[in-house]
């Protein structure tokens, strides 16, 4: 079961896709992170994509395609949900034929939708673990303060967590993804997650669509 989680930044997917890891035995990909831990190296190609990052812009098709087919090759038969990609219809065409390679496909995609004011008031609370990237915010506090729950290690704020990268974000997702939904929508089931309210409330939603599918 591969199942797709979109929408913008901090309206619950990382959350979601957290709770299903820890409690149901899932595994997650996310983009976000995959292309943060690579940024951080020193080649030209991470220098490249760092400065993707910090602009906020979408990367490069080819740098995510890459990342994907290797974290398929080793779990194409477990059960998935991918964080922040595909982000528009092109990479989810590329990432169908990498599927496809391992005789997978897509099961649904859940969009959760939420307003740029609501996404930056749960930025403004976000803080993640710099050796474990757990994230923590209005929903998921550390027990001490500073220290992450799983590991011990030091919570900080990403250096992209800024209003201003946060308005190039929505308006590329606007551009880019919202396309992506009604694309999917006449492929696989899509379910609508009212990511506006309370994060508990669209987690029991997200649940809730999950169970029909399972």
């Amino acid at each position: 079961m591969i199942i797709v989680l979109l929408g913008p930044p901090a309206s619950g997917k990382g959350t979601f896709a957290q709770t299903l890891v820890d409690h149901h035995g899932w595994i997650v990909f996310s983009a976000g992170q995959a292309l943060r831990d690579m940024a951080a190296g020193k080649s030209p190609r991470a220098k490249k994509l760092a400065a993707f990052l910090k602009r906020g812009k979408l990367v490069p098709n080819a740098m995510v395609a890459h990342l994907e087919d290797d974290f398929f090759r080793a779990h194409h038969n477990k059960k998935v949900l991918l964080d922040g990609t595909p982000r528009n219809v092109s990479q989810a065409r590329a990432m169908e034929k990498v599927l496809k390679k391992f005789k997978s496909s897509f099961t649904a995609f859940l969009f959760f939708d939420a307003t740029e004011k609501v996404s930056w008031e749960r930025i403004r609370a976000r803080v993640q673990c710099e050796k474990c990237h757990r994230i923590y915010g209005l929903q998921i506090k550390p027990k001490k303060k500073g220290i992450c729950n799983a590991c011990g290690g030091k919570l900080i704020r990403r250096k992209d967590d800024t209003k201003g990268v946060l308005h190039d974000r929505f308006r590329v997702y606007q551009r880019e993804t919202l396309p992506l939904v009604e694309w999917a929508a006449q492929r696989y089931p899509v379910f609508y997650i009212n990511a506006n309210r309370s994060p508990q409330s669209a987690l029991k939603q997200a649940k809730t669509a999950l169970s029909i599918l399972e």
